[in-house]
């Protein structure tokens, strides 16, 4: 008997924007819908594994802040996710009480700077020194899951993974992995989040520039509560870019 799974798909684009309501469009009209979680915490969804590679001014988009035109969150918003990946904020982070109400059960930067050591630190040394060898390496990564912690926690993280190769002149590749994630309501902040951290803390201090974002996703899924409103936001892009909505439907299988 044959079994119907997620479906997978690969978008290509230089544009934030358009990648991510491709991604959506995806989601909506391709994905499988499925429950997953836990017993104590069941969650149903409509899911896709994805890999979104960014280019260009896409990955100008990201650095700048943009956000695609759809997405729901505004600048205060995108603040909670900017934070996650904050070292200056973290600091202020951790001198929170551990039952302070203001605690999350993570935050990334937490388990790239804490929990197995300062690796963004590492990952910025490492760097350097490809660039002054001009010898790229494939085993310049960063890693958030702990096992010991999160194999059966009930919210471990969602990004798992930062690979990094350098290529000259001084540009990177840079390869994020995710377990789990929400595309309509998180993908765009995620994004935005990590991006320019990454920028701060390991490319710009060696004078290194992203050429090409891969964004690799095991799962990535709109939450049946928010179909419709995915579902509104590819209608209210028919009527704002029209080009891409009719490519889109031109590919359809």
């Amino acid at each position: 008997m044959e079994i119907e799974t997620a479906p997978y798909f690969e978008v290509r684009s230089e544009s934030f924007g358009e990648a991510w309501i491709e991604a959506l469009y995806n989601v909506v009209n391709y994905g499988k819908d499925i429950t997953f979680g836990s017993e104590k915490e069941p969650k149903k969804a409509r899911d896709t594994a994805q890999t979104i590679i960014l280019t260009g001014p896409a990955i100008a988009e990201i650095e700048a802040g943009i956000a695609p035109p759809g997405f729901g969150l505004k600048k205060g918003g995108l603040a909670a996710y900017t934070n996650e990946f904050n070292r200056a904020w973290y600091e202020e982070y951790r001198k929170l009480p551990p039952d302070d109400k203001h605690r999350f059960s993570y935050v990334y930067i937490e388990r790239l700077i804490d929990t197995h050591g300062d690796q963004l630190s590492k990952l910025r040394e490492l760097l350097a020194k490809s660039i002054k060898s001009g010898i790229s390496s494939n085993r310049h990564q960063a890693i958030t899951w702990s096992p010991a912690i999160d194999m059966e926690n009930e919210s471990p993280p969602c990004f798992q993974r930062v690979w990094i190769r350098y290529y000259h002149p001084k540009t990177v590749d840079v390869h994020l992995s995710w377990r789990s994630r929400d595309l309509l309501d998180a993908l765009p902040g995620n994004e935005i989040g990590i991006v320019p951290a990454l920028n701060t803390e390991v490319f710009f201090p060696n004078d290194c520039r992203i050429g090409r974002l891969i964004d690799q996703n095991d799962s990535l899924h709109v939450y049946q509560g928010r179909l419709q409103q995915a579902m509104n936001v590819l209608r209210d892009e028919e009527i704002r870019n029209p080009a891409l909505m009719r490519r889109l439907k031109q590919n359809d299988y």
